[in-house]
């Protein structure tokens, strides 16, 4: 026996032959049994391991035991125990990455192979940890991997020695027994925890079941209840020893007859579950409403061994639909009311706007028949004279016929204009809207004319729309002479109207534009609300805006709106042009 480096080597003998004794075989199992006494017991991994770190250095003398694995994030093995292994030991191995030069360990788990080094002041496979082997005398190590269940290492179990030497066969199967010990007390840790979470789990489930709201029942194969919440009782008011191993026909209203329950079990039977509105029975005898679904459970075999039925009790719901069926068949009968008041109400409005028109047109007519009449008068006041002066002759009496029978076909077209306007239109047709503007302007012109206001109409002669031709003459009649009227109470120098149109897309722009000083910004959200004027009591309706807004956007699915430009006020009118 030699000393070197303050390691002692031991020579002349060849431990690997000397056979393992009966007592050695007494101390493995001893190992064995203190082991699984422990993860038997209350349990602690740390603990078992460093236990059996202790065990296996009591086999070995002068040794130490350690317990490395990989993490499985960074792939580098860290210290699990070496109860002997001093903490700046333990700091220097640790994230050590397995390799071929990585020590006994770090080959083990490298190579996923038994490492036995004799020596570790000149192997190789300790050249990247030479100075730890120095600086703790680590003369000899062997180590044992340990594998998973698909014989990967991811772990090694390893006894160093201050002596240089070879493992006997005990050492060898000392370590595997360790390695193998060390897999199983990790396992039954995974295993605990597992086990823990599902307890925990259920424990959860059963706590939420017990305190649902809903009946919740749990029946064997053969229908006869084996579990029952809370709910159960409270709902049914059954108390649970008198539910318990009953047949849940218990509940039966005796409403549903024998084919409903076919039907049930048919679909529970092809489906494994059912779900659906039944009636059942409380203990009171009342008949109350539940959704209930029924699910079937099998075992391993497929064989089903349970049903599940969660039942709501759903009479509230059904009382409240019935109110709720009430109140909508009254709010429906509301609505049908308010909507007639809305159309005996729109029908006045439409009165009114109609009669409020014919007012304006009465006064148009007369501006329109002013002139004429004038002249009329003139002309057979003239033909008196002529007569008088005998200055009648055949081509006299041709030129007064001419010119009296021209006056009068004037005043007798405004005549039909003004009835054209006040003709209801009875279905939606086709229309040129420059003959309509052509129309407004005849029936309005005089009376623009005797207020100096200067009247330009400039609309393309080929823009056909579809819908009311005299509602839209209404529409443009109340809006020009609301522009009059504005001109007319701002007194205006050089007061214009314009109207023009132009076609974009599919839509046909009318805009009607003035300058008679505009709408007061406040008012301007107002201006299209029934009964709102800024007319004096008695010079205007408030309707006139409202029944613009509702023929173009209710009767003609168009729109309009309002805005200041300098000046005045431009109101556009957007409607669909007519496709060809």
């Amino acid at each position: 026996m030699q000393n070197i480096g303050g390691c002692t080597l031991l020579e002349g003998q060849n431990v690997e032959e000397v056979s393992i004794s009966p007592e050695q075989f007494g101390e493995l199992l001893k190992i064995q049994q203190v082991v699984l006494d422990l993860i038997t017991g209350d349990f602690n991994k740390y603990e078992a391991l460093s236990k059996l770190c202790m065990l296996a250095e009591a086999m070995l003398p002068n040794s130490i035991a350690s317990i490395m694995l990989v993490d499985p994030k960074t792939k580098l093995l860290n210290v699990i125990s070496a109860p002997s292994v001093p903490q700046v030991g333990i700091d220097a191995l640790q994230n050590l990455k397995p390799g071929p030069n990585a020590g006994s360990c770090g080959n083990a788990v490298f190579r996923n192979e038994p490492i036995f080094v004799k020596d570790t002041f000149t192997d190789e496979k300790w050249r990247d940890l030479r100075q730890l082997a120095y600086d703790f005398n680590l003369c000899a190590c062997w180590s044992m991997p340990i594998r998973d269940k698909n014989s990967k290492a991811y772990g090694s179990f390893a006894l160093s020695s201050f002596e240089h030497r070879s493992p006997s066969s005990f050492h060898k199967l000392l370590l595997e027994i360790g390695a193998s010990l060390v897999g199983i007390i990790l396992k039954h840790e995974q295993q605990t925890a597992i086990i823990t979470e599902k307890q925990a789990g259920l424990e959860l489930a059963y706590t939420a079941i017990e305190n649902a709201t809903e009946a919740f029942i749990i029946t064997d194969a053969d229908n006869k209840i084996i579990m029952l919440n809370n709910a159960t009782e409270q709902i049914f008011g059954f108390d649970r020893k008198h539910i318990l191993g009953k047949n849940p026909k218990i509940f039966a209203s005796g409403i549903h007859d024998l084919i409903f329950y076919e039907d049930m079990w048919e679909m529970i039977r092809d489906t494994k579950s059912w779900s659906g509105e039944i009636w059942n029975k409380r203990a009171s005898g009342e008949i109350f409403p539940q959704q209930m679904s029924i699910k079937a459970i099998s075992d391993n075999n497929g064989n089903i061994s349970n049903y599940v039925a969660v039942m709501t009790d759903v009479s509230r719901y059904k009382e409240a639909e019935r109110q709720l069926e009430e109140i909508n068949k009254n709010l429906e009968n509301i609505i049908k009311d308010e909507i007639a008041k809305n159309r005996a109400k729109d029908a006045l409005l439409i009165k009114q706007s109609r009669q409020a028109a014919m007012g304006e047109m009465i006064a148009n007519i007369a501006h329109q028949w002013r002139q004429p009449l004038n002249s009329l008068a003139l002309t057979i006041q003239d033909e008196k004279v002529a007569w008088e002066y005998g200055e009648v002759d055949k081509k006299y009496v041709d030129e007064m016929v001419k010119t009296s029978m021209g006056l009068i076909n004037y005043m007798s077209k405004t005549i039909d204009d003004f009835r054209t306007f006040f003709r209801p239109d009875s279905e939606k047709t086709d229309f040129n809207l420059q003959n309509v503007v052509a129309t407004v302007k005849n029936l309005i012109s005089a009376n623009l004319d005797s207020n100096g206001i200067d009247f330009i109409a400039n609309i393309p002669e080929n823009i056909i729309l579809h819908g009311y031709k005299n509602e839209l003459m209404q529409v443009l009649l109340n809006i020009i002479n609301n522009a009059k009227d504005a001109i007319v109470e701002n007194s205006i120098e050089k007061p214009i109207i314009e109207i023009l149109a132009y076609e974009r897309d599919e839509n046909c722009f009318i805009v009607i534009k003035d300058n008679g000083g505009g709408i007061a910004n406040d008012i301007m959200d107002k201006i299209f609300d029934p009964y709102f004027t800024t007319k004096e009591q008695g010079k205007g309706t408030g309707i006139g805006l409202y029944m613009s807004k509702t023929i173009i956007e209710d009767n003609m699915q168009g729109n309009i709106y309002a805005e200041n430009i300098k000046d005045g006020a431009m109101f556009t009118i957007v409607l669909k042009k007519q496709s060809a």
